[in-house]
């Protein structure tokens, strides 16, 4: 018998930004926070400061979009979008099981 422990996939869609640093470094940063978020709460304003310390300038709210993927313990996942207008959202996932990565940041763009 396998048990699930329940996981929580954050997606960045859409989240465009301005400044002198590549998107890698804006990623890197979104990154690391998801993965180390302590209390489950996923807060917008969070995502936007840690997009500023990493270099960015501003970031466009108005078109941000993030999808999480919830996992259940039947390893199903219920999906629910973010956007500018969420102010936080209460991850799921147990033990921590909070995941981003370079594939899931897709949407972090830098723009002109």
């Amino acid at each position: 018998m396998t048990k699930v422990i329940p996981l929580s996939i954050v997606i960045i869609n859409k989240f465009d930004y301005r400044g002198n640093v590549p998107p890698e470094v804006i990623q890197t940063a979104l990154i690391n926070f998801i993965n180390n978020i302590s209390d489950g709460n996923l807060e917008i304003s969070d995502l936007v400061n840690e997009a500023y310390k990493a270099g960015a300038d501003s970031v466009n709210l108005s078109n941000l979009t993030i999808t999480v993927k919830d996992q259940n313990y039947l390893g199903n996942y219920i999906k629910t979008t973010l956007t500018s207008s969420t102010s936080s959202y209460k991850l799921k996932g147990r033990l921590k099981s909070y995941f981003a990565d370079i594939h899931s940041t897709y949407g972090v763009t830098k723009i002109e």
